[in-house]
């Protein structure tokens, strides 16, 4: 059986606010059952959300040069 989490457990997990994984769930991002009056999200479907960080910073100098 799979665990059932709560927006502040996916929060945790994901080191966000509980309000982006209500945006997430608002989006269509992120799948979410109501429980009576609670959003529970499935283990599964928090571990998808993960993603690798894929944009690079970029620094400028003074002159406008990339480093």
């Amino acid at each position: 059986m799979t665990e059932d989490l709560s927006t502040t457990q996916v929060a945790r997990q994901h080191e966000v606010h509980p309000t982006t994984v209500l945006r997430w769930i608002a989006s269509g991002e992120l799948d979410a059952t109501w429980v009576g009056r609670r959003l529970r999200i499935k283990q599964a479907d928090a571990d998808a959300m993960r993603r690798p960080v894929t944009q690079q910073l970029t620094i400028t100098g003074s002159t406008g040069e990339t480093t």
